[in-house]
C-alpha cells in the first residue's frame, strides 16, 4: 500500500510541475523575442541538466552520511539570508 502512495504522490507532482512547465512555454512561444528553435532547444538541455543533476545526486547520497545531507537545507536559507543582507 505504501508503494501505492508514494507512486500517486510521484505521478501528482510530475503532473504539477509539467503544467507548470508548459504554461511557461506558452508564454515564450507568444513572445517574439526567441524563436521556436530555441524555445525547444533550451528545453531539451535544461531538461538534459536537471536529469543529470539528479542522477547525480542520488549517486553521492551513497558517499556522503546522511547527518550531512541534512544540513543541506541549511544552504537556502543562508543564501536567502545573504540576499537580504543579514
Amino acid at each position: 500500500m505504501e508503494i501505492m502512495l508514494t507512486c500517486a504522490m510521484a505521478v501528482t507532482a510530475f503532473i504539477a510541475t509539467n503544467l507548470d512547465d508548459m504554461f511557461i512555454l506558452i508564454s515564450f512561444f507568444a513572445g517574439n523575442e526567441l524563436n521556436n528553435v530555441s524555445i525547444v532547444l533550451g528545453q531539451y538541455i535544461g531538461m538534459s541538466i536537471l536529469i543529470l543533476i539528479s542522477m547525480l545526486a542520488y549517486f553521492f547520497k551513497f558517499l556522503i552520511s546522511p547527518s550531512y545531507i541534512a544540513l543541506l537545507g541549511v544552504f537556502p536559507i543562508v543564501i536567502g539570508l545573504n540576499h537580504l543582507g543579514i
